[in-house]
Protein backbone atom coordinates (compact mmCIF):
# COMPACT_ATOMS: atom_id res chain seq x y z
CA UNK A 1 0.00 0.00 0.00
CA UNK A 2 1.39 3.36 -1.02
CA UNK A 3 1.36 6.26 1.39
CA UNK A 4 -0.33 9.40 0.40
CA UNK A 5 2.01 12.37 -0.40
CA UNK A 6 0.21 14.54 2.17
CA UNK A 7 1.01 12.01 4.91
CA UNK A 8 4.70 12.18 4.03
CA UNK A 9 4.62 15.97 4.17
CA UNK A 10 2.87 15.95 7.56
CA UNK A 11 5.42 13.44 8.90
CA UNK A 12 8.25 15.64 7.64
CA UNK A 13 6.71 18.75 9.24
CA UNK A 14 6.40 16.92 12.57
CA UNK A 15 10.04 15.82 12.35
CA UNK A 16 11.20 19.38 11.58
CA UNK A 17 9.15 20.67 14.52
CA UNK A 18 10.81 18.13 16.86
CA UNK A 19 14.25 19.17 15.61
CA UNK A 20 13.39 22.84 16.12
CA UNK A 21 12.19 22.19 19.69
CA UNK A 22 15.43 20.30 20.43
CA UNK A 23 17.55 23.17 19.05
CA UNK A 24 15.58 25.73 21.08
CA UNK A 25 16.05 23.66 24.25
CA UNK A 26 19.79 23.45 23.56
CA UNK A 27 19.91 27.19 22.95
CA UNK A 28 18.13 27.91 26.25
CA UNK A 29 20.55 25.59 28.04
CA UNK A 30 23.60 27.32 26.50
CA UNK A 31 22.42 30.96 26.47
CA UNK A 32 19.87 30.88 29.24
CA UNK A 33 16.25 31.75 28.81
CA UNK A 34 14.99 35.29 28.54
CA UNK A 35 13.88 36.82 31.85
CA UNK A 36 10.16 37.06 32.46
CA UNK A 37 8.46 40.38 33.20
CA UNK A 38 8.97 40.18 36.98
CA UNK A 39 12.68 39.37 36.54
CA UNK A 40 13.07 42.21 34.05
CA UNK A 41 11.60 44.63 36.60
CA UNK A 42 13.91 43.33 39.33
CA UNK A 43 16.94 43.68 37.03
CA UNK A 44 15.91 47.25 36.18
CA UNK A 45 15.36 48.13 39.86
CA UNK A 46 18.82 46.77 40.73
CA UNK A 47 20.42 48.72 37.90
CA UNK A 48 18.62 51.91 38.96
CA UNK A 49 19.65 51.45 42.61
CA UNK A 50 23.35 51.04 41.79
CA UNK A 51 23.60 53.51 38.86
CA UNK A 52 24.18 56.72 40.90
CA UNK A 53 26.99 55.16 42.92
CA UNK A 54 28.76 53.74 39.89
CA UNK A 55 28.29 57.06 38.05
CA UNK A 56 29.67 59.16 40.93
CA UNK A 57 32.68 56.86 41.27
CA UNK A 58 33.21 56.99 37.49
CA UNK A 59 33.12 53.20 37.29
CA UNK A 60 31.38 51.20 34.56
CA UNK A 61 28.23 49.57 35.88
CA UNK A 62 27.81 45.87 35.02
CA UNK A 63 24.97 45.15 32.64
CA UNK A 64 22.69 42.10 33.00
CA UNK A 65 24.05 39.06 31.16
CA UNK A 66 21.88 36.66 29.16
CA UNK A 67 20.37 34.05 31.47
CA UNK A 68 21.40 35.92 34.61
CA UNK A 69 18.92 35.90 37.49
CA UNK A 70 18.12 39.06 39.46
CA UNK A 71 20.01 37.67 42.49
CA UNK A 72 23.12 37.00 40.38
CA UNK A 73 22.91 40.53 38.97
CA UNK A 74 22.62 42.01 42.48
CA UNK A 75 25.68 40.01 43.52
CA UNK A 76 27.69 41.22 40.52
CA UNK A 77 26.78 44.86 41.22
CA UNK A 78 27.69 44.51 44.90
CA UNK A 79 30.98 42.76 44.09
CA UNK A 80 31.95 45.70 41.87
CA UNK A 81 31.76 48.07 44.86
CA UNK A 82 33.00 45.78 47.63
CA UNK A 83 36.60 47.08 47.66
CA UNK A 84 35.73 49.80 50.21
CA UNK A 85 33.79 47.59 52.61
CA UNK A 86 34.55 44.73 54.97
CA UNK A 87 33.35 42.41 52.17
CA UNK A 88 36.35 43.23 49.95
CA UNK A 89 37.55 39.60 50.06
CA UNK A 90 34.11 38.13 49.39
CA UNK A 91 33.89 35.71 46.47
CA UNK A 92 30.92 34.82 44.31
CA UNK A 93 30.39 31.72 46.45
CA UNK A 94 30.31 33.82 49.61
CA UNK A 95 27.63 36.08 48.16
CA UNK A 96 25.68 33.14 46.73
CA UNK A 97 25.68 31.48 50.18
CA UNK A 98 24.51 34.77 51.70
CA UNK A 99 21.70 34.98 49.16
CA UNK A 100 20.55 31.45 50.04
CA UNK A 101 20.68 32.24 53.77
CA UNK A 102 18.84 35.55 53.34
CA UNK A 103 21.80 37.71 54.37
CA UNK A 104 22.45 39.32 51.02
CA UNK A 105 20.38 42.40 51.88
CA UNK A 106 22.57 43.26 54.89
CA UNK A 107 25.82 42.73 52.98
CA UNK A 108 24.50 44.72 50.03
CA UNK A 109 23.42 47.55 52.34
CA UNK A 110 26.86 47.77 53.96
CA UNK A 111 28.63 47.66 50.60
CA UNK A 112 26.46 50.40 49.08
CA UNK A 113 26.75 52.60 52.20
CA UNK A 114 30.55 52.44 52.21
CA UNK A 115 30.70 53.00 48.45
CA UNK A 116 28.34 55.99 48.80
CA UNK A 117 30.60 57.43 51.54
CA UNK A 118 33.57 57.00 49.19
CA UNK A 119 31.66 58.69 46.36
CA UNK A 120 30.52 61.59 48.58
CA UNK A 121 33.99 62.30 50.02
CA UNK A 122 35.07 65.58 48.37
CA UNK A 123 38.75 64.98 49.16
CA UNK A 124 39.10 61.74 47.17
CA UNK A 125 39.76 61.89 43.44
CA UNK A 126 39.28 59.24 40.77
CA UNK A 127 39.28 55.62 41.82
CA UNK A 128 42.04 54.53 39.45
CA UNK A 129 43.99 57.80 39.55
CA UNK A 130 43.56 59.45 42.98
CA UNK A 131 45.68 62.47 41.98
CA UNK A 132 43.08 63.48 39.35
CA UNK A 133 39.81 65.30 39.97
CA UNK A 134 36.61 63.30 39.75
CA UNK A 135 33.54 64.82 38.09
CA UNK A 136 30.31 64.31 40.06
CA UNK A 137 27.01 65.28 38.46
CA UNK A 138 24.05 65.94 40.73
CA UNK A 139 20.43 65.31 39.72
CA UNK A 140 17.12 66.28 41.30
CA UNK A 141 14.34 63.81 42.14
CA UNK A 142 13.03 64.03 38.56
CA UNK A 143 16.36 63.05 37.01
CA UNK A 144 17.21 66.55 35.79
CA UNK A 145 20.85 67.62 35.97
CA UNK A 146 21.27 70.33 38.60
CA UNK A 147 25.01 70.82 39.11
CA UNK A 148 28.48 69.46 38.47
CA UNK A 149 31.10 69.38 41.20
CA UNK A 150 34.64 68.07 41.19
CA UNK A 151 36.02 65.96 44.02
CA UNK A 152 39.69 65.54 44.82
CA UNK A 153 42.73 67.72 45.37
CA UNK A 154 42.43 71.04 43.49
CA UNK A 155 46.23 71.21 43.28
CA UNK A 156 46.07 68.33 40.82
CA UNK A 157 45.45 70.85 38.05
CA UNK A 158 46.42 74.18 39.71
CA UNK A 159 50.02 73.16 40.38
CA UNK A 160 50.79 73.73 36.69
CA UNK A 161 50.07 77.43 37.19
CA UNK A 162 51.97 78.03 40.43
CA UNK A 163 55.55 79.22 40.70
CA UNK A 164 58.16 77.25 42.61
CA UNK A 165 58.14 77.84 46.34
CA UNK A 166 60.97 80.00 47.64
CA UNK A 167 61.68 79.77 51.32
CA UNK A 168 63.77 81.93 53.57
CA UNK A 169 64.88 80.40 56.83
CA UNK A 170 66.86 83.34 58.14
CA UNK A 171 67.53 86.91 57.07
CA UNK A 172 70.67 88.70 58.13
CA UNK A 173 71.07 92.44 58.04
CA UNK A 174 74.32 93.90 56.66
CA UNK A 175 74.15 97.01 58.86
CA UNK A 176 73.14 99.33 56.00
CA UNK A 177 69.44 98.37 55.97
CA UNK A 178 69.85 95.54 53.48
CA UNK A 179 68.57 92.12 54.40
CA UNK A 180 70.20 89.02 52.93
CA UNK A 181 68.53 85.62 53.02
CA UNK A 182 70.51 82.79 54.58
CA UNK A 183 69.72 79.10 54.43
CA UNK A 184 66.99 79.35 51.80
CA UNK A 185 66.74 79.35 48.06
Amino acid sequence: MATHPNTLAVDRIVQVRRDLDRVEADLDRVQGSAPNLVEQRELKATADRYAPIYRDLELPQPQPQPGETPIEYRIRNARGLRRWSSWKDGTSRTFAALAEAGGLDAAEREITETARKRADNPHLGKVGAPAELRKVDRYDEFGRHTETVFHGNPLSWMQNFTSPIVSCLKAVGDGRGNWLPRGGR
